[in-house]
């Protein structure tokens, strides 16, 4: 079979469980385009490490990719249409370089005072006292904005000082503890 009818089978299979599979699809797809007309079988370790190591991939990505690939080349073996994984033995170490930064309390003073400045403009449609709650409680949970923003009454459990946050990043839910200073 050639790689790409395959690829476009697998795809098929992901989405029809339900899957978003929207970042491997895309993955898959390039990966399709480099290498579709080839038969799967005749896929090779150096063909797979040539496109982990593209253009304009970093550490993060080629992780990203290796493990779409992995999960690819399994679901083929595991149907007998793959005799090994044609993956790189070596994957890359890198050590990452993000430093979180933690404001001091004089930083947070100065990010605060500045918002009456910013919402000034006939644009802004937030209120003083809306974004001024929302940079706090952001910092205090440690919650994306897009979480924030989604969140219902029924999410909040202000008596055991925890949040629900459902279906974020993953597709997955969590719960969130609230300092008492947050509540």
């Amino acid at each position: 079979m050639k790689l790409a009818a395959a690829i476009d089978l697998y795809i098929l299979h992901r989405q029809a469980t339900g899957e978003k599979f929207q970042s491997p699809f895309v993955a898959l797809r390039a990966f399709s385009s480099c290498y579709g007309s080839k038969l799967q079988s005749a896929i090779t370790s150096a063909d797979v490490k040539q496109f982990l190591d593209g253009p304009l991939t970093g550490p993060a990505t080629w992780q990203r990719k290796y493990g779409t690939l992995r999960d690819f080349f399994a679901y083929w073996k595991s149907r007998g249409k793959l005799a090994s994984f044609p993956l790189p033995l070596a994957v890359p170490k890198y050590t990452p370089t993000f430093v979180p930064y933690i404001y001091s309390r004089q930083e947070l003073r100065l990010l605060l005072d500045a918002v009456p400045r910013c919402q000034r403009r006939a644009a802004c449609r937030t209120s003083v006292n809306t974004l001024r709650t929302l940079l706090l409680f952001l910092y205090g949970t440690g919650m994306r904005v897009g979480e924030a923003l989604s969140l219902h009454l029924a999410d909040m459990d202000l008596e055991n000082g925890v949040i629900t946050i459902r279906g974020t990043k993953f597709y997955k839910s969590r719960l969130v503890p609230l300092g008492a200073d947050v509540v």
